[in-house]
């Protein structure tokens, strides 16, 4: 059996991705993209973290250590 394929147009693309927007990388294989952050300032998962759990300008996650271990492990298996 054939199967169709739709191909959307110019205007559909523009709508999912407006002028301006970030292309959000996957999490996929993270473990191994680092350095981290825009300019490679953050080494490990670990330190992306704990940046913002203490340092971002962003509201604090306030993470006990248990979490930001569990965190760590989750975003390395992925």
């Amino acid at each position: 059996h054939a199967r169709a394929v739709v191909v959307g147009n110019r205007q559909s693309v523009r709508a999912r991705n407006p002028a301006g927007a970030f292309n959000t990388p996957q999490l996929r294989d993270l473990v191994n993209s680092a350095p981290y952050m825009h300019n490679g300032a953050l080494r490990s998962l670990r330190e992306v973290i704990e940046f913002y759990d203490h340092e971002s300008s962003l509201p604090a996650l306030n993470l006990t250590p248990d979490e930001i271990d569990d965190l760590v492990e989750y975003m390395e298996a992925l």
